[in-house]
């Protein structure tokens, strides 16, 4: 696959290799058809993402089919995206040489061995493809995360299930795929132990406060900030895939703000039901969005609300 190729003659060529594509435009996918963008949902319960030509829901849509392909790729398409996940690749995305210095110092203790590496379209990283599965997330902190700028906060993603790659179809390493380590989802489970220490909230040691049943906050303080979440919410794109991410970061928000002064979870039934209501638009289940409340109220030391925590 060279330079003087088409986008839809890489994506057919990817698509041999076995690996599911899909068209882009920039560094997103293509935009979703108009009842689609008229009605946010799921895409794993669109029916667009089962019907030829219709490129929906980003890695959703991503096929194999060669002749549907050739038959039905967009021509406003000026890139290949592939679903990693649906694939059965973990990309890891470096960016940077502190990305490289990470990735060097695995490869040193045998955590990463050799395998097909691809430049990234920037230039100034690349990705390496192992054959396989892992939870794809972020490795890069937020500015306000305990251990931001540390060597835990690493400017690399891990991009596997419910996530893709552009293809750039620069070879940088012409190897075999590896498969990927377990070793480097050991990596990954100790970074993330240290993380959940550093925001694990200290054992009160004086008398617990008195349960009033109110919140301490001045009145309409949660209020406005529920407001404010509801409105990033429904600024978030879902197209791309990770909509159960966006919606835990803006959750998170809201109870790292209020816990952290307030050390209560004091939403009241209404205000969860206008957040829910904001993130099932854009296709967020249920099921997932108490998980997502949950998960935020343990990392900020509160009890479960419904009794969903999961282990991240």
């Amino acid at each position: 696959m060279t330079d003087t190729m088409t986008a839809s003659e890489v994506a057919v060529g990817v698509a041999r290799c076995g690996w599911a594509v899909m068209p882009l435009t920039g560094k997103g996918p293509v935009r979703n058809c108009s009842p689609c963008r008229r009605d946010r949902h799921h895409g794993a319960d669109c029916e667009c993402t089962r019907t030829p030509g219709r490129w929906c829901h980003g890695f959703y849509s991503a096929i194999v089919d060669v002749e549907v392909l050739e038959r039905h790729w967009p021509h406003a398409a000026d890139g290949v995206g592939i679903a990693t996940g649906a694939s059965n690749l973990v990309v890891v995305d470096v960016d940077g040489p502190q990305g490289h210095e990470w990735v060097t110092g695995l490869a040193r203790r045998g955590v990463l061995p050799p395998t097909l590496m691809m430049r990234s379209s920037s230039g100034e990283g690349y990705h390496l493809y192992y054959e396989g599965t892992l939870r794809s997330r972020p490795l890069r902190l937020a500015p306000t995360h305990p251990l931001a700028g540390t060597a835990d906060d690493i400017p690399v993603d891990i991009k596997s299930q419910g996530s893709y790659v552009r293809w750039t179809g620069t070879v940088a390493t012409d190897r075999p795929l590896a498969p990927v380590p377990v070793a480097l989802e050991d990596e990954l489970q100790a970074r993330q132990a240290r993380l959940d220490a550093s925001t694990r909230r200290p054992e009160p040691t004086g008398p617990a406060p008195a349960a009033t049943g109110r919140c301490t906050h001045a009145p309409g303080y949660l209020d406005r900030g529920v407001q404010m979440a509801v409105e990033q919410l429904s600024h978030l794109d879902p197209s791309g895939g990770g909509v159960h991410a966006q919606v835990y970061g803006v959750l998170r928000g809201i109870v790292r703000r209020h816990a952290g002064t307030c050390g209560r979870d004091c939403a009241t039934g209404e205000q969860l039901h206008a957040l829910a209501e904001a993130a099932g638009r854009l296709g967020e289940r249920p099921g997932d969005f108490e998980r997502a409340w949950d998960n935020a109220l343990v990392e900020s030391g509160l009890p479960v609300r419904f009794g969903t925590r999961t282990v991240r």
